[in-house]
């Protein structure tokens, strides 16, 4: 009696189509999750942003401010050490956080950045809404940042 080892070409075919099946139905919702976690993790990372810039700016008493980058697909918390709102030589760059191409940054009203005071006070005269976006996704979470320099998210 002779044993035969390994597969036979009709075993591993099926083997493979079974394969390439769950993978089929895999795979969609795969993509559909990570789109959802990019955005939710622009929206963690814009709110640890702002509770950083408010920080510096207690702690070091001097201005600290969030620069939003062109196109804005990413923030740049920094100590503004001369109150210009501008990188300058001496400033110190507190964080940098690019996000995902497919995530999008706005401001109402529209500003390039914003600035907290020693006291931990936005430069705004009124509340700001920071709303990031993400092609094929229907949330548009909402951050809004307060006179105060409180911020909340809300999920709409």
């Amino acid at each position: 009696m002779r044993k035969d080892h390994g597969l036979t070409l009709v075993e591993l075919m099926v083997v493979l189509g079974i394969i390439a099946i769950l993978c089929g139905i895999a795979i969609p919702g795969w993509i559909g999750w990570r789109g959802k976690r990019q955005l939710e993790a622009a929206v963690n990372e814009v709110q640890t942003a702002i509770s950083l810039a408010k920080t510096s700016a207690v702690k070091r008493s001097t201005p600290a401010t969030i620069l939003l980058t062109t196109p804005a697909h990413g923030i740049t918390v920094f100590v503004d050490n001369n109150g210009n709102g501008a990188i300058d030589a001496g400033d110190l760059v507190v964080r940098t956080i690019s996000f995902a191409d497919s995530v999008s940054l706005s401001t109402l009203p529209a500003l390039t950045r914003l600035s907290f005071d020693r006291r931990g006070f936005t430069s705004n005269a009124s509340a700001v809404d920071i709303t990031l976006a993400r092609t094929q996704d229907p949330r548009r979470p909402r951050i809004e940042v307060t006179v105060t320099g409180s911020s909340r998210i809300n999920w709409n």
